[in-house]
């Protein structure tokens, strides 16, 4: 599931509430908007309590959606659905009976993720790993890097050290929509930043043109967070160099 607190367990930078806010703000948003939004089923408890080797359970008082073959969890168990139903008589069939008796109002906890928040979540990862952030993390349990501590906002302020910047929240925003927009998986590239040109062994050579890179991070994400962190491996951060035969 997409978790942005307690910071110690975060997957995310952003909640979907805020995303889909941040996006509805800007002109141009088709490939988020035309990317399935479900599985999103939240806050649903079982209702009632039933033995173990149950597998249709009634849940109640949450909102949205499962789907099928999305997986549950329930007392730290996993399931996984077979069918739901979530209008009118709310229910879920999982694939195997409860492994042990279940209470009323045990929560339903969804794992698996829409692509939406997937794409949140590797939003997220990305900036991490291609931004050198300044300052430290505000408490080393922290699973992502944010929030941090000692690092100044543009207008010489320092940013909240309990809270990530909202800065920060909406370039993971922004991130995670041209992420949905672009199969990375099939760029003909080497990954990373660093390499030195050459030739490859075999029976054609391929020569890596480091002045032609496909970044990760658009410009105007990296001028988003300019003030904030340095790219690795230069402005480029996280990127891809095209191979070329020759």
């Amino acid at each position: 599931m997409l978790v942005t607190t307690p910071y110690e367990q975060a997957n995310s930078y952003v909640t979907y509430d805020d995303a889909v806010s941040f996006l509805g703000q800007r002109l141009y948003s088709q490939s988020w908007l035309r990317t399935p939004a479900v599985p999103d089923a939240k806050a649903f408890v079982v209702d009632g309590t039933w033995p173990a080797g149950t597998s249709t359970i009634p849940i109640r008082e949450g909102s949205g959606t499962f789907t099928a073959g999305c997986t549950i969890e329930i007392n730290a168990l996993s399931y996984t659905v077979q069918t739901a139903t979530v209008v009118g008589a709310t229910s879920l069939v999982v694939t195997t009976g409860f492994s042990q008796t279940v209470s009323d109002g045990t929560p339903v906890i969804r794992t698996t993720l829409s692509p939406r928040e997937a794409a949140l979540v590797w939003a997220s990862h990305i900036l991490d790993q291609s931004f050198d952030w300044p300052g430290y993390k505000s408490k080393e349990e922290y699973k992502l890097r944010w929030p941090r501590s000692q690092v100044p906002d543009p207008d010489g302020y320092w940013y909240d050290n309990q809270f990530v910047p909202e800065i920060i929240q909406r370039a993971t925003a922004e991130l995670a929509m041209y992420l949905l927009g672009r199969d990375f998986s099939r760029v003909p590239a080497v990954v990373g930043t660093g390499l030195k040109r050459g030739s490859m062994p075999g029976p054609f050579a391929m020569e890596v043109d480091l002045k032609n890179l496909v970044g990760m991070i658009p410009p105007y994400i990296r001028a988003m967070l300019s003030k904030i962190g340095t790219p690795y491996g230069g402005a480029g951060g996280m990127s891809f160099a095209r191979l070329y035969r020759t």
